[in-house]
């Protein structure tokens, strides 16, 4: 379960690099095109990646966690089955064995912290959205770069053949 929680963290944590090498290598605009651009909130631009990393943690610890509950909870059933005289309940509705009933208590409580971890990280999911989308840029038009393909082309044809192709301007 550790080595899925470290790729995930892993993968999270590459996401930014992306977009700074895609920023490096995008290309230069001329100053008519960046005065046509709207300045974007550097602070929605780093929440976005923090709410993204703190939703994936959540998610993530959330995910384990419940599998963890589910594993103690199978682990009582089956001692319940195994022995039912340990899990019998007293009027109150708690079992008479108090070392079950600590361990059913903390899986209760494992499960509660899971299921908050979950909402919380769902939460922060559509916070990323909604700034994401509020980073996006607003109102810009930019020149239009017209399209030119290339003049000479080759690749498979209609019937299968290889088909070369040469444009004259």
């Amino acid at each position: 379960m550790s080595t899925r929680i470290a790729l995930a963290l892993l993968f999270v944590a590459a996401l930014p690099l992306n977009t700074v090498a895609q920023e490096r290598t995008a290309p230069r605009l001329n100053e008519t095109q960046q005065d046509s651009l709207v300045v974007r909130s550097p602070v929605i631009r780093v929440a976005k990646w923090a709410t993204l990393a703190a939703s994936a943690g959540l998610l993530v610890y959330g995910i384990s966690t419940n599998s963890e509950a589910d594993d103690r909870y199978s682990a009582l059933e089956h001692l319940c089955i195994d022995t039912p005289s340990r899990c019998e309940r007293v009027a109150s509705g708690a079992m008479a064995d108090a070392d079950l009933e600590r361990e059913y208590q903390d899986i209760v409580s494992l499960d509660d912290r899971a299921r908050f971890s979950l909402a919380a990280g769902q939460i922060g999911v559509l916070a990323t959205v909604a700034l994401f989308i509020l980073d996006l840029p607003r109102r810009t038009t930019t020149k239009d770069i017209p399209y030119t393909p290339p003049r000479f082309r080759a690749g498979p044809g209609e019937d299968g053949a290889l088909r070369l192709e040469y444009r004259v301007r």
